[in-house]
């Protein structure tokens, strides 16, 4: 038996179809389904039931389990001696929000890129919930967003705190002399630009309303936080961002024209670094945590 028959079988579970499989790793499909019926010739079981989707045996769940183990430990010893000899080149894998993404990763890369400069950073922008899935599978190196402490198969290290912050358009506050979130209660309808459902700045701004009771007119909505903090500084409507964003994003020109204020609820949460529960991590995803660390820091002065 040997490692790509292993990585061949695991993509297949991944796909659970032998002609996407095979497309995936640029072989026949003839030639992957003779790797399959080799190892299950090898191993003297059935791994696989050949339906559409396919799905695994018993004895196929085993040989799955060891065969991402093995690969798992395969790519930890390479990347232990990758950083023995110092050969510090490849690509890391990077999952995180668009939002977080247009951010940080501006400021982070560089960083990075300064103490590992053949390294290639690919980004991944989607939603945090299949991160788990995807760092276990080894299509991410390290995941960004606010992550299950509790998932085992994830080790989580912290980043920073989020803080979610009220925009308010600057002719509404000249117009209502509005120097606080609190003077914001005392209109008596509020043009408003929610968040989205799932999101946690959406949470914590309807959280706010709630708990101050406060009547609100929703003008426009949009499921990206960039694109409806642009729209506050159009003047559609009071919204709830992070800070982060409007310190990032918004032009000295554009953050002229809003008032941007604390709230007075716990309007934080934690945004944490998750990784593939491992006995080694290379030097360059830790290297990375470190840039990304420090460009936070620099960002929130």
């Amino acid at each position: 038996m040997n490692f790509m028959s292993m990585e061949y079988f695991i993509t297949v579970v991944h796909y659970r179809n032998i002609t996407r499989a095979a497309a995936h790793l640029h072989i026949t499909q003839q030639t992957l389904s003779a790797h399959m019926s080799a190892l299950e010739k090898e191993l003297g079981c059935q791994l696989l039931i050949r339906r559409t989707p396919l799905r695994l045996t018993y004895e196929g769940e085993v040989f799955y389990r060891y065969a991402s183990e093995i690969r798992q430990r395969y790519g930890e010893m390479h990347e232990e001696f990758a950083d023995l000899i110092k050969m510090h080149r490849g690509l890391l894998n990077v999952g995180n929000a668009y939002m977080r993404g247009r951010a940080i990763m501006p400021s982070a890369i560089p960083l990075f890129q300064q103490r590992f400069p053949d390294m290639e950073v690919r980004l991944d922008e989607r939603a945090a919930d299949s991160y788990s899935t995807s760092l276990l599978d080894g299509e991410l190196d390290l995941a960004i967003g606010q992550l299950d402490e509790h998932d085992p198969n994830l080790e989580i290290l912290p980043f920073y705190q989020e803080e979610v912050i009220m925009a308010v358009p600057l002719h509404l506050c000249e117009a209502h002399s509005i120097r606080s979130a609190a003077d914001v209660l005392t209109l008596p309808q509020i043009p408003y630009l929610p968040g989205e459902d799932n999101d946690s700045n959406g949470r914590i701004g309807r959280k706010y309303l709630k708990q101050h009771e406060m009547q609100v007119k929703v003008t426009a909505r949009s499921h990206l936080a960039e694109t409806t903090l642009q729209l506050c500084v159009g003047g559609c409507g009071i919204c709830f961002c992070p800070r982060i964003l409007a310190n990032t994003v918004l032009s000295p020109q554009q953050k002229a024209s809003l008032r941007l204020f604390s709230l007075d609820i716990d309007a934080t949460y934690a945004v944490s670094f998750g990784l593939r529960r491992s006995t080694y991590h290379s030097e360059a995803v830790m290297g990375f945590i470190d840039s990304a660390r420090e460009a936070v820091k620099l960002l929130q002065i």
